[in-house]
């Protein structure tokens, strides 16, 4: 337990430098400070408070990613999976034409207690996430446009984006994780903004009110970060309030891998049609899944030296086989 607690207190450290490190850099104010405390859970585990201490285990190899920019991994709630968003990857199917949601199959993993003791649940998963990339690109999915050039051509119209674009692109980019290319800060989008150049996007800096355009102009000749923006016209994401806007030009902003946004599938019957096509799998193609894929979590607990030092290291590579008794029917005890 003495090595359990040590891994726990490296993961904590970890995460600790990881904020401070993308927090405290640059020239920007900060006042965001964090405090971890650890608590030993107790000593000699048995029985179910063993189980719930090594499930924390099972899929923390996935959990280390959680804040890279390219993740080889993303753990939803108790599934895992791959970070690849390629559509040529076999586990990854565009459900729209655009192709800005696509759906992943990964894998459901959890401790369970049965009758021949502790026992690993494995099982195909399915979610949609959004695609990754400049937030230039994933807009002009969501509009459905020919490319990013079309969009901007959109965007640069006197009238703007019409209304339904508007709508569509907020519910795609509302609570979207993301990170400030220019600054190296992670943020979430709250909603969408007015065009760069517009002067709803105004601000006040210094006495005098500038557009995040001009800001970025003006910025750019005292800090190198800055650069004047390429295309002014095209929408900003506001990642602070309604009342208390904080602007970013789109063109300055990533959306990393990883996104699951299943709340969409509820907004789109043609998603959630696509969706059910897709994890319909047959038995045997699941089992294959589970047990043959050359990314099984099987296989990866199985060298997974976090799980092995929680006591995960005896995990079969094989599934396990049981006895099947099937009850005649009440129709059939009738006759009989």
């Amino acid at each position: 337990y003495k090595r359990q607690f040590l891994i726990l207190l490296h993961l904590f450290i970890y995460i600790y430098l990881y904020i401070y490190i993308n927090t405290y850099t640059g020239t920007e104010s900060a006042t965001l400070r964090y405090r971890i405390v650890l608590t030993e859970a107790g000593r000699n585990l048995l029985g179910f408070d063993k189980l719930r201490a090594q499930e924390i285990a099972v899929l923390m190899f996935g959990r280390w990613n959680v804040m890279l920019d390219a993740p080889t991994w993303t753990v939803v709630n108790k599934s895992i999976y791959g970070g690849s968003d390629d559509p040529r990857c076999i586990e990854v199917k565009p459900l729209t034409n655009s192709g800005h949601v696509i759906a992943k199959q990964g894998w459901f993993a959890s401790l369970k207690p049965c009758l021949a003791g502790p026992m690993l649940i494995v099982d195909l998963a399915c979610c949609a996430f959004l695609s990754s990339g400049n937030m230039m690109e994933l807009m002009a999915k969501t509009v459905e446009a020919r490319s990013v050039a079309d969009f901007i051509k959109m965007c640069s119209d006197p009238r703007g984006l019409d209304g339904r674009s508007k709508r569509t692109i907020e519910t795609c980019i509302s609570k979207l994780k993301v990170k400030v290319t220019h600054l190296g800060f992670w943020k979430v989008v709250r909603h969408l903004g007015p065009a760069a150049n517009d002067r709803n996007a105004a601000f006040e800096h210094d006495g005098k009110k500038y557009t995040v355009a001009e800001y970025y102009a003006l910025k750019s000749k005292t800090d190198k970060r800055y650069k004047p923006l390429k295309y002014p016209t095209l929408p900003t994401v506001n990642m602070g309030s309604k009342t208390r806007p904080e602007l970013y030009p789109i063109e300055l902003v990533d959306v990393p891998s990883g996104q699951a946004r299943n709340r969409m599938l509820t907004e789109d019957p043609r998603l959630v049609a696509e969706m059910i096509k897709y994890a319909a799998v047959k038995p045997a193609e699941r089992m294959a899944h589970i047990v043959n894929n050359a990314n099984s979590i099987v296989k990866t607990i199985r060298n997974d030296p976090t799980a092995q030092a929680f006591g995960l290291s005896g995990v079969s590579a094989t599934p396990s086989t049981c006895l099947l008794y099937t009850s005649p029917s009440p129709r059939d005890r009738q006759k009989s």
